[in-house]
């Protein structure tokens, strides 16, 4: 702890400036008049210092004792300030001209390193990068402030109501701009008459007419006794799908009705085919293969719902912002209980990582600008499973409450977590005595002490016995090492893992802290990057060496921070999300596209997959119907009914590792091609 000093003030320093440049004309170098402040020993000798009396040298000295102790912590205090503003200045000029790297060659540029440390090829970059350069806050006012006057501009119209002329002589200019102002406040969007059938005229189609086999006929009817009514066809008429081409799919069920309508046993009224293909939403022309197009667009390509709209409105359908919105918050209703099952296979491993990333939402109903967070837990990338799930969340805020809901409240977690060195993570491990084990980031440890470095001036124009002298450059040389050796693990198992790190990497772990043994963070000054570098060894040293303990735990977070990085580099435009409930609903479908990743390149087929197959099932299996709902205050409520499934094995046939998965994308490939061929033809025919 510091020692309190008395400090002087700033007539006692005067005072003491003027004494020592005064001389006293006594020869034996006494005070005059008693005062001390006029004594001055600066001119005598040794031989005279020792002939004054020791009580007065004693006096004089308690007396500038504290003046003296003051200064010297003035100067230390200043000279850490001017330090910390100097390391902030050189930060900023090497982000800003300088690579962004953590590897010694890259950071001497060149110049002599430590003998020990490897080549570049052999070091795990893992370093976590800013993703955006300037500030977000000011960007988004800036857009928001544009959308606002935007939204001022009445939109100009033509006014044929009013009794002036057509340039609008004749009327007042407040009452002609009031009209304006309220035609385009109440103005809606109306689909004019017959532009159904003219975006279908201009479309490619492709006929199917479903029959009914004689067996299902003479069942209803009667041999014989059954004739068709061609004019009492049913035609629906839907939007299908395939890569680059939007076409229109037309099923007639044919039409049947009994020839002797006398008889008791035959069936009056009018029998029509069964369509076979199931329709995904009433009174809807849009099928599966247009809405995993929009789902795979959005939250796979990541691209705004205003430029997949205008995608295809350019092929030639028309679907607006709101209705892709409702209908991504309609499935997501559905599947949140598919993602409770991958909640299952993820806690099944026993070693996950977690990481958070801030995005800010701009919430346009009540205009203001939030800072919110996306969490992603995923598993270990060193543990050996042919189920490597990656689920997304949406929080408003990145306290324990977040991790307390999904790993304690709603299913009970037991095995170990990666994470870097936020505080509710070691909080979670207290709270559950232990059942959750922290693991640290040696990653985050490499960038702080790479930070140091970058922020001395001249680095690269030192000789490698200076740089030997700064006990940053000596940890990262020994943490090189650790990586180094770490990288040949790549293929072991986890007990071959185990006993390897026990050999190699821990000895050089040990040795990058017995550099720093003996250094307090206290010694430098508050906010410097030493004392953070430092801070974070006091805080998170027993953590980072936690990966002993299992081959499977990872030295680094860099898998979990690869999977969120996206979400760092779309914060720009996390904005389009708008609203809390679509965050979820982001998060919800990014879900099931990062996991899908994992097993195909088709995720839009995956999306169709669960939209033919899990979503009929899930639906016929709530009986209380509560998915039909999806209004934002029924979000968490759906969220809590889909927790009965966790356990539910029958929800395992709709993952993307499952074989009913794969033998559907094997079919849908092949259709794909033959009705691509179909529409080829049909064009040449055409022309």
């Amino acid at each position: 702890m510091r020692r309190k000093t008395k400090r002087a003030t700033q007539e006692e320093i005067q005072a003491f400036e003027n004494s020592m440049h005064r001389r006293t004309d006594d020869a034996d170098g006494s005070c005059s008049q008693g005062d001390p402040y006029l004594c001055n020993f600066t001119w005598l000798d040794d031989t005279a210092l020792s002939a004054l009396p020791y009580d007065l040298l004693l006096k004089t000295a308690a007396q500038y004792r504290d003046i003296i102790i003051g200064l010297l912590e003035d100067r230390k205090e200043l000279t850490g300030a001017f330090r910390t503003v100097l390391e902030r200045n050189n930060i900023l000029i090497t982000d800003e001209f300088g690579k962004k790297s953590e590897k010694l060659s890259v950071l001497l540029g060149g110049s002599q390193s430590d003998s020990r440390a490897p080549r570049d090829e052999d070091i795990d970059d893992g370093e976590e990068r800013s993703a955006f350069g300037e500030d977000p806050v000011k960007s988004f006012d800036r857009d928001a402030d544009k959308a606002k006057d935007k939204q001022e501009e009445p939109e100009a119209c033509t006014d044929t109501s009013g009794s002036g002329s057509e340039d609008g002589h004749g009327q007042d200019d407040g009452e002609k701009e009031k009209k304006k102002e309220k035609k385009a406040r109440t103005w809606k969007p109306v689909r004019s008459k017959g532009c159904l059938e003219k975006q279908c005229r201009d479309l490619p189609s492709i006929q199917k007419v479903i029959e009914m086999t004689e067996e299902e006929l003479e069942k209803i009817f009667g041999k014989g006794n059954y004739r068709r009514m061609e004019g009492n066809d049913k035609e629906i008429i839907e939007y299908e799908y395939v890569p680059r081409t939007l076409y229109v799919r037309k099923t007639v069920l044919c039409a049947y009705e009994a020839v002797n309508k006398e008889a008791d046993s035959v069936k009056k009224e009018m029998t029509v085919a069964r369509n076979p293909v199931m329709r995904l939403r009433q009174h809807s022309r849009s099928t599966s293969s247009i809405w995993s197009l929009v789902l795979s667009q959005r939250y796979c390509l990541r691209l705004p719902w205003k430029r997949v709209a205008s995608d295809l409105e350019r092929d030639g359908l028309a679907l607006t912002t709101q209705m892709m919105e409702e209908n991504a918050r309609f499935f997501y209703g559905i599947l949140a209980a598919l993602i409770q099952r991958m909640w299952y296979w993820l806690f099944l491993t026993g070693h996950i990582q977690i990481d958070e990333t801030p995005v800010l939402m701009y919430d346009q109903r009540e205009n203001i600008l939030r800072q919110c967070y996306f969490w992603v837990f995923t598993v270990s990338e060193l543990y050996d499973t042919d189920k490597p799930v990656t689920i997304f969340i949406y929080a408003a805020g990145k306290d324990t409450g977040v991790l307390r809901r999904y790993l304690v409240e709603d299913h009970t977690y037991t095995g170990y977590a990666t994470t870097d060195g936020h505080n509710p993570y070691h909080i979670i491990e207290e709270e559950t005595d232990g059942a959750v084990r922290n693991t640290g980031c040696l990653n985050h440890f490499r960038t702080k002490l790479a930070r140091v470095l970058k922020a001395i001036p001249g680095l690269k124009q030192m000789t490698e016995d200076q740089l030997k002298q700064i006990p940053a450059f000596n940890v990262l040389s020994s943490l090189q090492l650790v990586f180094r050796k770490e990288k040949e693990t790549k293929g072991m198992t986890a007990g071959e893992r185990t006993e390897f790190r026990a050999k190699y990497v821990f000895p050089e772990l040990e040795e990058a802290f017995a550099v720093l043994e003996g250094l307090e963070a206290d010694d430098y000054g508050q906010g410097s990057l030493m004392h953070k570098a430092l801070t974070y060894r006091d805080n998170q040293k027993d953590h980072l060496k936690r990966f002993m303990e299992d081959g499977s735990i990872p030295l680094t977070n860099s898998n979990s921070e690869r999977r969120i990085a996206f979400f760092a580099l779309l914060r720009n435009v996390s904005h389009f999300f708008g609203s809390d409930v679509m965050g979820k609903v982001g998060a919800g479908w990014e879900t099931l596209a990062q996991t899908a990743k994992a097993f195909t390149d088709h995720v839009d087929i995956y999306f169709q997959y669960l939209l033919d197959e899990a979503v009929p099932f899930i639906r016929g299996e709530d009986s209380r119907k509560a998915v039909r709902h999806t209004a934002e205050s029924r979000i968490d409520e759906l969220e809590q009914n889909a927790l009965a499934y966790f356990n539910d094995e029958r929800l395992d046939r709709f993952m993307p590792w499952s074989a009913e998965y794969h033998a559907y994308e094997e079919r849908r490939l092949r259709e794909r091609r033959e009705t691509a061929y179909l529409l080829a033809s049909t064009h040449e025919n055409r022309r």
